[in-house]
């Protein structure tokens, strides 16, 4: 037997999409698409993952009773429930040191979790961290100093993004404060075991020479050849008006550390958006062409920002061909910011993060996807666009992945009016969620539809045996009737079966 599904509208309601079209949110994940978490104060996650069995893992911060960051780790299934087996409650708080952040999650083949990002001690010295956690939420004893490896060199050092190599090295990239008091960009390596590599770089550390107090790099991303590449921002001297002004930082490294010179001369880019202001990248990607991808934003002249995305060769030349005027750059609202970047198989674009005002002014989910072109998907949201408002407040993506059914997952957080609750949602990546096929739509016809109230239903079996059986569900997956047990090719559904809004119909064919 093979079941096909048809859906219908109420001509009360003007037919915009099918509920599970690619960019909407998946019904069957939490609640409505969207789960969140309040830990009694300001809350937040930055970076999700997925683990085997399409489960959800997400890293953050939630703040103490005494308003001290909290590295927090959280996993659900895949319906988006929590998940009783990562550490009885699904959700892991590091107590282990007097502040601890997290701002990188991956995890490995044999499905232990990696969490990078930074920690303080009792006198406030910020070291960069790296964890590892068995499947059941504990820490790996095998792994660092009882599960935890930190690292700060001439003075605080933040970790803000890591990936995992295929020997299961681990690269961490962020920033390290230096002997004159300025934040270098620096890529770490370590061995599995949770030591600093010293073959890589010098010591185990690649880093940047600067002279300005602001540098980061805030992504890395490893090429097939196995090259490294970190993005981020670059400080300028303040401006002769007073302004703070920050260039697009991209670097290239080799597998040992050393910069590599095929990219941009010496291995390090510096490009803008805004010749005197701040420009900043937060999101990063390789496509299959090895074309580098960024995303993040531009400050305009009214210090409003446009969120931006673009797209380099891979010999550190901006790609002229991708967007208009050489990038894509969203301009919706005062506050416009791409947070994360990730490509899909087909090398179209996902770029997420806020849209709204600045402070305590309103302010969205934004979930773009581009073509490989650079321009807006039409098949997406949309017109390539999706905003989503969770309570009505500031809300802010800040981290987004694919699952292994394209499903998309982001993570960040979601002001309540009062303060900022850990959020995570999906959003499907395929219009194929809905369920409808071109062989279902030539098995049967719905007519009318969309129909009006008190009309009945006429179903038609085209080329089919007979329809065995029929269900009708509501958006939300909810059933509206007993199942109706036909063997027939043609019959007339009551209305008192369907609702005002979309309805699914279900039929079992007979074979």
């Amino acid at each position: 037997m093979k079941k096909f599904s048809y859906s219908i509208l109420f001509i009360a309601f003007p037919i915009i999409s099918f509920a599970q079209s690619a960019g909407s949110l998946d019904s069957s994940f939490a609640t409505n698409g969207i789960y969140s978490k309040d830990f009694g104060a300001q809350d937040n996650l930055t970076c999700v993952g997925v683990q085997a069995g399409q489960k959800v893992v997400s890293a953050g911060t939630a703040l103490s009773p005494a308003f001290a960051g909290q590295l927090v780790v959280i996993r659900q299934n895949e319906d988006g429930s929590l998940d009783p087996s990562f550490n009885d409650s699904g959700i892991v708080l590091l107590t282990n040191f007097t502040e601890s952040y997290a701002y990188a999650v991956q995890t490995r083949s044999d499905q232990k979790l990696l969490v990078a990002g930074t920690a303080a001690d009792a006198n406030y010295a910020f070291s960069g961290l790296v964890l590892r956690m068995n499947q059941d939420g504990s820490l790996d004893q095998s792994f660092g100093q009882n599960g935890i490896a930190t690292f700060r060199l001439a003075g605080d050092t933040y970790f803000n993004a890591m990936q995992i190599l295929s020997n299961n090295k681990i690269v961490v990239a962020g920033s390290a404060l230096d002997n004159a008091f300025n934040n270098q960009p620096i890529v770490m390596q370590l061995n599995e075991d949770g030591s600093l590599d010293s073959s890589f770089g010098v010591d185990g550390v690649a880093s940047l020479p600067v002279t300005e107090i602001d540098n980061k790099f805030n992504k890395i991303s490893v090429q097939a050849d196995g090259k490294i590449v970190a993005a981020g921002h670059y400080g300028n001297p303040i401006t002769i008006d007073g302004q703070t002004d920050f260039d697009i930082l991209i670097a290239r490294f080799t597998a040992v550390g050393q910069l590599d010179a095929s990219f941009s001369g010496d291995g390090i880019l510096m490009d803008q958006v805004s010749p005197s202001y701040i420009d900043d990248i937060f999101g990063l990607g390789i496509n299959s062409e090895g074309k580098i991808l960024v995303a993040g934003y531009a400050t305009l002249a009214d210090f409003s920002y446009d969120a931006t995305v673009l797209q380099y060769n891979s010999d550190g030349t901006r790609d002229l061909d991708f967007g208009d005027d050489f990038m894509y750059r969203y301009t919706n609202a005062a506050q416009d910011v791409f947070l994360d970047l990730t490509i899909q198989a087909n090398d179209a674009i996902l770029a997420a993060g806020t849209t709204g005002g600045f402070f305590f002014d309103n302010r969205d989910f934004v979930l773009v996807r581009l073509k490989k072109d650079g321009s807006l998907d039409d098949d997406f949201g949309t017109a390539g666009i999706v905003l989503t408002e969770v309570y009505g407040f500031a809300d802010e993506i800040n981290s987004l992945c694919l699952d292994a059914d394209e499903r998309i997952l982001v993570a960040g957080k979601a002001n309540n009016g009062q303060q900022n609750d850990a959020c995570v949602a999906r959003y499907n990546g395929k219009d194929e969620a809905s369920g409808l096929d071109e062989s279902a739509n030539r098995a049967f016809q719905l007519y009318p539809n969309p129909i009006s109230n008190g009309k009945d239903l006429n179903i038609a079996a085209l080329g089919l045996s007979s329809i065995q059986k029929v269900e009708v569900l509501d958006a939300l997956g909810r059933k509206l009737n007993s199942e109706l047990d036909l063997q027939t090719t043609s019959f007339s559904l009551s209305n008192k079966h369907l609702q005002a809004g979309l309805n699914i119909v279900i039929l079992t064919d007979a074979k």
